[in-house]
Order: C-alpha cells, then sequence, then structure tokens
C-alpha cells in the first residue's frame, strides 16, 4: 500500500503512464490490423499520401494522452481524484478530433479517412479505455492493493 501523495505513489503513477503510453499504441495497432482485415481497407486508402501521414495522425493524439497521463497521474496519487468518465470521454473526443483535424486538414485525407472511419474511432476508444485501467490502476496502488505474490514471498513462509 503507498500513502496517497507519497513519492512512491507519484514515482509509480509516471512510470505507469509510460506503460499505458504504449500499451495504447500496441492496442491501437492491432486494432488497426484487425479493422483492416475484416473490412479489407488501408487505414489511410489515398495512394498518394505518406506514410508519415499515419505516424504523425497517431503520435499526436498518443502524446496528448501520454501528457494528460502524467498530468492527473500524480494528483491522482496525491489523493485528488479526477472525474473518470468526463477524462475518458475528452480523451476519446479529443484523440479523435485531433486524427481527423490533422488528417483532413494538414493531409487532405477524405471525410472516410478521417473523422468518419472506424480508424479513427478505435483510435478515440482504445484512449478512453486506457485511461479508466491507468486510473483503476493507479487508485488500486493507492488505496492497499500490493503486486501479486507467490506463496513462498509472504512473511512468515519457511
Amino acid at each position: 500500500m503507498s500513502v496517497p501523495g507519497s513519492v512512491d505513489a507519484i514515482r509509480y503513477a509516471r512510470v505507469l503512464a509510460l506503460f499505458a503510453l504504449v500499451a495504447a499504441l500496441a492496442l491501437i495497432l492491432a486494432g488497426w490490423g484487425m479493422l483492416s482485415l475484416i473490412l479489407d481497407r488501408d487505414v489511410i486508402s489515398q495512394p498518394e499520401v505518406p506514410l508519415a501521414a499515419g505516424i504523425i495522425m497517431t503520435a499526436v493524439p498518443l502524446g496528448a494522452m501520454y501528457i494528460v497521463l502524467l498530468v492527473a497521474g500524480p494528483r491522482l496519487a496525491r489523493g485528488r481524484a479526477a472525474p473518470a468518465a468526463m477524462i475518458a470521454l475528452a480523451l476519446a473526443l479529443g484523440g479523435i478530433a485531433l486524427y481527423g483535424a490533422i488528417g483532413w486538414g494538414v493531409f487532405v485525407l477524405g471525410w472516410a479517412d478521417t473523422f468518419f472511419g472506424p480508424f479513427c474511432w478505435w483510435l478515440g476508444i482504445v484512449l478512453a479505455i486506457v485511461w479508466l485501467l491507468y486510473r483503476a490502476m493507479v487508485m488500486r496502488r493507492i488505496h492497499g492493493a500490493d503486486r501479486p505474490r507467490w506463496p513462498w514471498e509472504e512473511p512468515g513462509s519457511p
């Protein structure tokens, strides 16, 4: 158990934010692969668009999520709970807006590849789910749960 506001709890929240970022990227890419396979279409259907477009369109919402986690995580670790549903909705809609705005405004992609595409919505869903899981793990840590232990790690075991 970590005491709310302790250095251990804040460090845990920051390190967990990095793991959440990597998990979000993995879920986004795996989901896009499955969606592409099921729908038989590419994430960006216009062949003249450079590869960097997809990378930038994905990296900016992920970076925004990481900043939110770095700001909200230590606040959670200090015992100041943030409204989970509101932040999840803001991350989802913000991720969709960033992905769509960059694709539509910067790389001149069509609406089907940006705001109304299934890949854009999957990104928003993943950002919201990762936030909720991140929040649950930080709250779990500061309210008494510790890592799982093997029977021989318990105090007093032979």
